[in-house]
Order: C-alpha cells, then structure tokens, then sequence
C-alpha cells in the first residue's frame, strides 16, 4: 500500500476537474497485512472510495483522505466445459478486462466494452450498456466493511443489485471492493436485445457473430454519441432514465402524443434524453459547462468548468424537466 499527500485529482476524473487530495491511499494487494494497514489509515478520516473517476464530480476543493484500488491480479478460479469464472482485482480498467476476456475465449462481457472506469467501479454503479449490465454477469464480491472492519464474500443477490444501483451505493464510502468474479462462458453467444446491434447483424446468424466484431460495434456506436473523456470531459451518461407507472404514462402520452416509453414489469421506461431534449437542453451550456450536441445525457466539460457549474447546469435540466413532465430525473453521476 501506497500512500500519497497533497495530490491533484485532476487526471483522476474523466471529468477533468481539479481537486486536492489530502492523502491518497493506493491500495495493491488485497493482503491481511494491507487490510490493516488499511483500517489503521481510515479509523478517524472522512474518506472517498475512488475508482477510475468517471462517474464523480467534485464540488470541493479539497478531500481529506482518498482510497484507491490499484490491484492488477486477473485470474481463473474454476472452468469447465461450458463456463469460467473470473476473478479480476477491483483495480483493472473495465475495458481493458472486456479486451482481455476476448482475447482469452471468456464471453459475456462484450456490450460493457468501451465504458470508463474500473471493475470495482461496475459493481457499485451495476453498470449497462446495449443489453447487458454488471449484474449479469458478476458471481461474487469481495469488499472490506470500513464501518465493521471485516472483509465480506457477497454473492449476486445480496449485492442488491438494480438499475444502476447495488447495496454499495446506499453506504457510500463505506464498502470497498477487492475484487470481483464474473462467471463467463466458453462459448460466444451475442446478444443483441439493443436495437442498433440488431440492424448491424440483421442478416448474420448469430452463430456467424464473432466477439471481436460485437466489441468493435459497440465501440463504434459508443463513440458515434458520446463524448471521449480525453477529448471532452464528462461523466458518460449524467441522469438515469425515468421509471413511472403505466398509469403516468398515459397520462403523458395524452399530452405528449410522441413520448417514447418502454415497459419493464408493470412499470414504464422513459428516456431520459428525450425529456431532456424536449426541453430544449440540447447543446445547451450554462457557463463552462454544456449538454452534448449528439447526445442529451451528457453535460460535459467545455473547458476547466466547475463542478459547482456541473451542479448548476444539471439542477436547470432536472427542474425544466420537473416542470414539463412531473418526472424528477435523478442523476448517474455523484457530486463530491
């Protein structure tokens, strides 16, 4: 374990906003004596678990004391015929996993390509993209309870996960991931439930579909919308897309003739970018920060913005959105 004073947050956030750390713990090896230590450095200090930094904004100068996993350690803890399970250290880049599971014959992970940040990261924001999200695919994880000082094996289900939220999410700061298993499979099955990959692959047979090939589209599609971190800063996707009842939803539709909405159980999805859009926030800036051109869910960083500009910007759209709909959007991305 690594320990760091007085460092900037800057290159730490996709983002880009500037911020100090006090001290920055660099957590590597997931050893007891490492766990200690850990405990030790924690016991009195309010402390921000960061991962890759791409879905934070900092609204303060200065943090105290910040925890980072930096682990590197991949490996294949069982396999058989049909299936492998994967443990990966909380500190991998999450592309690069997807990368190196390709590479290796391991599948599942494809539609996660192309998202920023950590594999400790996925699991607290149970993050999803083009059909498939974490909790697909996870088995277990391994966190450290700051608050009881133990290290805990949480299965799937008692990670609680949701639509992007786990357990994680509701005591923040306080559960630090180690590592995570994901249960993979042997053998290449595409899914293609998002609408985009299905018109790309329309006339292929799935059998046909290689996992190089799926990863290269969803990369595509992915930067076909969004911005990229090193170019524009941002936090990917800034607001959740709205659950609202069958009910509200035809009551909508009576004055929105166009709202679009998809079912999920006896509930209604609706697209948060298209609210947004409606609204008229589409490329829309508020001081240094804006909404991007191609794509209504992003705000981003037009050039060394404030996260108090972020905040600004983003509690304009959430009210034009309020007063418009009824609907309260609530935000992906955490203010710090």
């Amino acid at each position: 374990m690594r320990i760091e004073h007085d460092v900037s947050l800057r290159q730490k956030n996709t983002f880009g906003i500037e911020a100090k750390a006090e001290s920055l713990v660099l957590f590597e090896q997931n050893t007891d004596a490492e766990i200690e230590s850990l405990f030790q450095q924690v016991q009195h200090i309010p402390t921000l678990i960061l991962g890759g930094g791409s879905n934070v904004v900092f609204t303060s100068a200065t943090i105290p004391l910040v925890l980072q996993h930096s682990g590197q350690k991949i490996e294949v803890a069982k396999r058989d015929d049909n299936t492998v399970l994967v443990t990966a250290d909380a500190g991998w880049d999450m592309d690069c996993l997807v990368q190196h599971c390709i590479s290796n014959g391991w599948y599942g992970l494809e539609n996660l390509s192309a998202i920023p940040g950590t594999v400790g990261a996925s699991v607290v924001q149970n993050v999803g993209a083009y059909g498939v999200e974490a909790k697909d695919v996870v088995h277990s994880v391994d966190v450290v309870d700051l608050q009881c000082r133990e290290v805990l094996h949480m299965t799937n289900a008692e990670c609680q996960f949701g639509y992007r939220d786990s357990l994680f999410k509701h005591f923040p700061n306080r559960f630090f991931v180690l590592r995570v298993a994901f249960l993979l499979s042997t053998h290449f099955h595409p899914c293609l439930d998002y609408k985009a990959l299905q018109t790309r692959f329309e006339r292929r047979e799935n059998s046909s579909i290689s996992a190089t090939e799926m990863r290269s589209e969803i990369c595509n599609l992915r930067w076909s919308k969004l911005p990229r971190p090193e170019e524009n800063g941002s936090a990917g996707s800034f607001f959740k897309n709205p659950v609202i009842s069958k009910a509200d939803f035809v009551a909508l539709g009576s004055r929105f003739a166009n709202i679009p909405g998809h079912e999920v159980d006896t509930m209604v999805k609706v697209p948060a970018a298209w609210l947004i859009e409606y609204c008229g926030w589409k490329g829309r800036s508020m001081g240094r920060a804006a909404v991007w051109p191609k794509q209504p869910l992003v705000i981003y960083n037009t050039g060394n913005c404030s996260g108090k500009e972020v905040r600004a910007l983003a509690e304009s759209i959430q009210q034009d959105v309020f007063n418009t709909f009824g609907i309260a959007l609530q935000t992906e991305a955490m203010f710090v």
